[in-house]
C-alpha cells in the first residue's frame, strides 16, 4: 500500500516539474497608414497616379503627389505635389491642374446643310473634365478607400447639351427650314444683287444654344463681291488724273465707298427671320490710304479707325480686307507709325503671357507686332478692336492672309495709322 502511495506522489510530481506555463495573450498592434494611393485612367490616355497623405500630427499637413506613367520607370516620373491644410484644397489645386490639360470639347446634337437638305449630326462625347463634379469623386475615393478611379465610367466628363432625342433639337430645325425662307435684295442705281437660300444655306449652323448662326466671313465675302463690283478701285482713282493732281487734289478728299460692315450686320440679321427684304446699298466716305499720299509704290497699310488694311503693288491695289487690330480697353492698341516687313515665315507658335497661338502666315513688321492669320476669328472689322482685340498684332481673315503673305516681302513699308 505504501508502494502505491509512493508511486501515485511522484507521478504527481513529474507532472507538474513538467507542464509548461500558459503566456499571457499579446495585443495585435496595427499599423497605422498615412498614404493611399489612387489610381486615375480615362480618355485622352489618361494614366495617372496619385498618392494622396494625411497628416501624422496637428503640425503636419495634406498632400497629393501626381506621378504620370511611363513604361520604362512605372510611375516614376513625378509631376507635381500640392500640400494644404485642408484636403479639399489640394483637390481642387489636382483639379485646376487635370483641368488645363488638352481636350476636346463635348458636341451637343446639331444639324448641316448637305445634299440640298439639314442632314442631323449627332451629339460626341469630349474630355473636358466636369470641375464640380471632380473633387467630389477624388474625396469620396479617400474615404472609402478606393485605389481606380475611372473618369468615363463615373461620369465625370461634361456632356453634351442637347442630344439627338431632345425637342430643342426638332425645334432648331424648323429655325433653320424658316430661314431658309428669306430673300434679301440689295440695290444701287440700276445694279441689283438678291441673296436666297441657294447662296446663304451652307452659311447657316446652330450655335451653342441651338440659336441660328450665319458664318460671317461668308457674309463679309458676299458683301465685298459686291462692292468690287459697284465702287470705283482705289487703282482707277489714282488714274483719273497725273501725280500731281493725286497730290494736290486728292489728298485730303474722301471717296464714296460701300459701308461694308452695315451690310454685312444687316444680312446676319435678316437671315433668320424667314422673310422678304429689299434695301439700297448704303455709302459712306472714306480717304486715300496714307501710302498712296505719300508717293509710295509697295506697301501695306492698316487704318485702324476703319479697321481696313490695304496691300498695294507697283502702285496698284492688290488687295482690300478687314482686319482686327489690339485691344484698346486693355491698353494694347497696335503701334502706329510707319515700318518694313522684318521676315516672313510660316507655321508659327506666337506666345505672350498667358497665350500661345499657332498662326500659319507671320510678318512681323515691329519688335513682337505683326501681321498674322487668326483663325480663331470668325468676324474681323467693325470695332471688334476696341473690347475684343489682338495682343497688339494685326489679325487678318484666314484666306486673305495668304494672299498678303504671297505678295509682301522683307523691307516692304508697313503704315499703321
Amino acid at each position: 500500500m505504501k508502494s502505491i502511495l509512493l508511486y501515485l506522489a511522484v507521478s504527481c510530481l513529474i507532472m507538474v516539474s513538467c507542464s509548461t506555463p500558459k503566456k499571457p495573450k499579446q495585443k495585435i498592434v496595427i499599423k497605422e497608414t498615412y498614404t493611399q494611393n489612387l489610381h486615375l485612367v480615362g480618355d485622352d490616355s489618361l494614366n495617372v497616379m496619385l498618392n494622396i497623405r494625411r497628416p501624422k500630427s496637428s503640425t503636419d499637413t495634406y498632400g497629393i503627389t501626381l506621378r504620370q506613367q511611363d513604361k520604362k520607370t512605372n510611375y516614376k516620373k513625378i509631376d507635381t505635389t500640392w500640400t494644404s491644410t485642408q484636403l479639399d484644397s489640394c483637390i481642387r489645386s489636382l483639379t485646376d491642374h487635370l483641368s488645363k490639360q488638352p481636350f476636346t470639347l463635348a458636341q451637343s446634337a446639331t444639324y448641316v446643310y448637305k445634299y440640298n437638305n439639314w442632314v442631323l449630326e449627332k451629339e460626341k462625347n469630349g474630355t473636358q473634365i466636369d470641375t464640380a463634379a471632380f473633387p467630389i469623386a477624388v474625396r469620396k475615393a479617400w474615404e472609402t478607400k478606393d485605389t481606380l478611379l475611372n473618369l468615363r465610367s463615373a461620369e465625370l466628363y461634361l456632356k453634351p447639351t442637347y442630344t439627338q432625342n431632345d425637342p430643342a433639337i426638332k425645334n432648331a430645325k424648323w429655325q433653320l427650314n424658316k430661314a431658309l425662307q428669306t430673300t434679301i435684295a440689295l440695290s444701287h442705281g440700276n445694279a441689283h444683287f438678291t441673296l436666297d437660300r441657294s447662296k446663304f444655306a451652307s452659311w447657316l449652323s446652330l450655335d451653342d444654344k441651338l440659336k441660328i448662326k450665319v458664318d460671317y466671313i461668308s457674309a463679309q465675302t458676299f458683301v465685298q463681291n459686291i462692292a468690287n463690283q459697284i465702287e470705283i478701285p482705289l487703282s482707277r482713282i489714282l488714274e483719273l488724273g497725273d501725280e500731281e493732281f493725286i497730290i494736290d487734289s486728292l489728298k485730303n478728299k474722301k471717296f464714296a465707298r460701300m459701308n461694308i460692315f452695315g451690310e454685312v450686320e444687316y444680312i446676319i440679321n435678316s437671315i433668320p427671320q424667314g422673310k422678304a427684304f429689299s434695301k439700297s446699298i448704303v455709302f459712306i466716305a472714306q480717304g486715300l490710304p496714307q501710302g498712296l499720299q505719300d508717293g509710295l509704290t509697295d506697301f501695306v497699310e492698316v487704318n485702324i479707325l476703319d479697321q481696313k488694311l490695304w496691300l498695294f503693288r507697283e502702285g496698284r491695289l492688290v488687295l482690300e480686307t478687314s482686319v482686327v487690330t489690339g485691344n484698346q480697353k486693355y491698353n494694347r492698341a497696335t503701334p502706329r507709325g510707319e515700318y518694313h516687313i522684318l521676315f516672313k515665315t510660316t507655321n508659327k507658335v506666337l506666345r505672350g503671357p498667358g497665350y500661345a497661338a499657332h498662326v500659319n502666315y507671320w510678318m512681323p513688321f515691329y519688335k513682337g507686332y505683326g501681321l498674322h492669320d487668326a483663325n480663331w476669328r470668325r468676324r474681323f472689322g467693325a470695332n471688334i478692336y476696341e473690347t475684343g482685340g489682338s495682343h497688339g498684332c494685326v489679325n487678318i481673315p484666314p484666306k486673305m492672309a495668304a494672299i498678303v503673305y504671297d505678295n509682301v516681302y522683307v523691307g516692304m513699308d508697313v503704315i499703321i495709322r
